[in-house]
């Protein structure tokens, strides 16, 4: 039995993903914003409530933060994995036409800083876990050099998910010392309300049950990579410098 906390659960993955830790009977914290109103989360605690909870949590607020930390570390002391799964999408945002600041910067929140504040928050609780990890929910649209040229019309989502990546290598190098675990971890093109409308070929079910059984594999020699939701490793930078001409004429 492991101690979960998941952010953003209150639907697709990260409702999935509780879901399925749930079901094997591990202790679970399944954070969202507004958890009285996330009727299928608190679905899931029903005749399992000694272990299935549902805090409030929003990443992008540090008081929240803080306390959902202090609400789950009076209930446990420590928690053996942490998902950073909580994102979100720049509405409208389909070109440079349609980019804005405050839509931008609340993507950045989310999806970039929000995961360093609440790892930098639950610290305590990671160190008196069991072989404690982190696991940061990326993303394809995070590559700083696709092969297949696709196209960044996503400015914020794209650019937060690339520094996710650059802050999770910061995280895994800051961590490993202290026998923390942090990787990187692509859920693949799933149906959710996110992707709805893009003939995403993955189901939350399918999605999760792939990244269950990688997060259970991961220990330190992992730290600082990036795996897709297969266990395939993956180079978030892609990067072919013999394809990249010499600035110097060299």
């Amino acid at each position: 039995m492991e101690r979960i906390v998941i952010t953003g659960a209150s639907r697709g993955i990260g409702l999935e993903l509780a879901r399925q830790f749930a079901a094997r009977g591990d202790v679970v914290f399944a954070t969202c914003r507004n958890p009285e109103t996330a009727g299928r989360l608190r679905a899931l605690s029903a005749g399992i409530e000694d272990r299935f909870h549902a805090p409030a949590l929003d990443v992008s607020d540090e008081e929240s933060i803080r306390q959902a930390a202090d609400w789950i570390g009076a209930r446990v002391s420590g928690i053996d994995i942490l998902i950073n799964n909580a994102g979100c999408f720049a509405p409208g945002e389909d070109g440079i036409e349609n980019v804005r600041i405050e839509p931008m910067a609340r993507t950045f929140a989310v999806n970039a800083f929000g995961p360093v504040l609440v790892t930098k928050r639950f610290l305590p609780l990671l160190r008196g876990g069991i072989r404690p990890r982190v696991v940061n929910i990326t993303s394809g649209a995070g590559v700083l050099w696709d092969e297949e040229g696709q196209p960044g019309r996503q400015y914020s989502y794209g650019a937060s998910k690339a520094a996710l990546n650059q802050l999770t290598r910061s995280l895994a190098f800051d961590l490993k010392p202290h026998g923390i675990t942090v990787v990187g971890l692509g859920p693949g093109f799933v149906r959710t309300d996110m992707t709805r409308g893009r003939n995403a070929p993955l189901t939350p079910e399918q999605s999760a049950q792939g990244m269950i059984a990688l997060i259970e594999r991961i220990g330190l020699e992992q730290a600082g990579r990036f795996y897709d939701w297969t266990g395939r490793e993956c180079d978030w930078m892609k990067r072919k410098p013999s394809r990249l001409p010499s600035l110097t004429g060299r």
